[in-house]
Parts: C-alpha cells; structure tokens; sequence
C-alpha cells in the first residue's frame, strides 16, 4: 500500500444553489484513497457548518482528519463557480479563509516521523504567508521517495517566484496545457512546445516526470527517455470540475506501483474522464 501525504485546501463549490466538497488536494486525496492508498490529508477548516460537514466528507471518503486543523477565527474556504456551456469552471476564491492558515502544529509535525512514497501540493494554498511557510516546513522535513506539485492555477495567485521555488522542489509535474504557455511565459519570456518545455525543466529543475493534461484530447507525459501521448476518453461531460485532480490521483497511484508512464498516463486519462462524466469533483460512489 502506497503512503501519500497530500497538503492543502478543502472548500466547498458553489454552483447556482448548490455546494460541493472540493479543494483539489481533497478531491486527489479522496481519489487516490479509493484507488487504495494510504493518506495523511492536511488541511484547516472553519469552527463552523461547512467545516463541520467538511469533516462528515472527509471521514465519508474514507479519510482520517486528524490533520485538518480547526480555525476558531477564520471560514471554511468556498469557490464560487461559473460553468461555461462546455463545462469548464471559472473561480472566484475568497481570501482570508481557514486553508489560509494551515499550521506546522504538533500533529503535523509528528506525521512525518515516517517515509512517504510521495508528498503532493499545489500553488493556491501558497497565497498565504502562513500557509506557504507550513508548506515549506513539511516539504523540509518529510522523508519522500516522490513530489508531485499539480500547478494547478487559480486567478492571480500565482507569481514567478512562487513557481520556482515549487518546481525545485517537485520530481513529478502536472499542469494542462494551457498553464504550460502561461508558465513558460512567466519562466522564460517565451512560448515554447509542450516537448520543449518539459527540455527546460528536465534542464533547470531536478523534474523527473512531466504531465500535461488536454482536457478532450487526452495527455502527454514526458520524462528523460519517453514521451506518451495518449488520446482522450469520449464521455458526455457534466462538468470538468475536479477532472484534473482524479487524473494525478490515477497517474500517481499507477506509476508509483509500476514505474509505467504509459499504464499511469491510461490510468489518469480514464479516471479524468469518469469525473468529468458526473457532477462534482468528488462524485459519491464513483
């Protein structure tokens, strides 16, 4: 069984009239748990009614919270979410909320007095001072045989620095190839190709694995010696809310048991797909 500590937001989604649990390092804890992996999922959520109901989905999903802090001062974040007629979302995220403030406590830091097959993360959560240290001291101190830092881009709560500072870090990479052109951009001044791309992070970075999701058109992942393309899974999408994340909770799972880019990127594009197929980006009883 794979031990993966995954670190970050839970919120709620907020479509018309609706709420859904998400957070997308929720929704890749709750996938790759149900793929079964062992998880220690990190979070902070509000002394309030979505931080409780927060809590009754973790536990649903199969998840332990003994990691998810409670902020007696600060909500339980949400996402106000627009759908385009395709399905896409567009965010709006409320600063100030309790995944803002996710602390390097005692529980955390006993967490990692073990080995991890792979320690997940992603760039939203690091718009906070508090968050981003947190993040810093796990990352610092967790024995990892693999990183895996999803891009994951969300507004203007991103910056160059805080995409370095994350890809040091990172053996396995996943964005979409939209965040490709805008990362490349930010990086080096310049557009470049997906396989020219993943050349300049193999380059300047310590990047061992490279995914780059293309929504109906499946992937690419590269590494030192490969590149995979595999064509995308033809569903009726409901929304793609979430999608991105069952994807890297498939391809982690797959490729940290066999080694196989092929197999995990199959893995990712299938799960993907399923998601993508239901509402919500954690649909019960998938």
């Amino acid at each position: 069984m794979l031990n993966i500590l995954a670190f970050g937001a839970v919120l709620w989604d907020i479509i018309g009239e609706e709420e859904f649990i998400g957070g997308a390092p929720l929704n890749f804890s709750a996938h790759i748990k149900h793929l079964g992996c062992d998880v220690a999922f990190v979070s902070r959520v509000g002394d309030d009614a979505r931080g409780n109901l927060s809590r009754a989905c973790i536990k649903s999903f199969g998840l332990n919270d003994s990691l998810v802090q409670t902020d007696a001062i600060h909500p339980t974040g949400i996402a106000l979410v627009e759908l385009s007629s395709s399905g896409s979302p567009s965010f709006e995220l409320p600063i100030n909320v309790a995944y803002d403030f996710i602390e390097f406590d005692l529980a955390l830091k006993a967490s990692l007095n073990k080995e991890y097959d792979a320690v997940y993360f992603g760039t939203l959560e690091q718009r906070s001072p508090v968050t981003s240290a947190t993040l810093d001291m796990v990352l610092s101190n967790i024995r990892a045989k693999h990183v895996f830092y999803d891009i994951n881009l969300r507004l203007s709560y991103y910056s160059k620095k805080i995409i370095e500072w994350s890809l040091k870090q990172a053996t396995i990479v996943k964005m979409n190839d939209d965040e490709v052109y805008v990362v490349s951009k930010l990086l080096y001044e310049d557009e470049y190709s997906l396989e020219q791309f993943y050349n300049k992070l193999l380059h300047d970075f310590n990047v061992e694995v490279l995914c780059i999701t293309k929504g109906k058109d499946g992937c690419e992942v590269f590494s030192e010696n490969k590149k995979v393309v595999q064509p995308g899974i033809s569903v009726e999408v409901v929304d793609t809310i979430g999608a991105g994340d069952a994807f890297s909770a498939a391809f982690v799972n797959e490729y940290l048991t066999s080694g196989d880019i092929d197999a995990a990127a199959k893995a990712g594009n299938e799960m993907g797909a399923l998601v993508a197929s239901k509402k919500g980006a954690v649909p019960c009883r998938i």
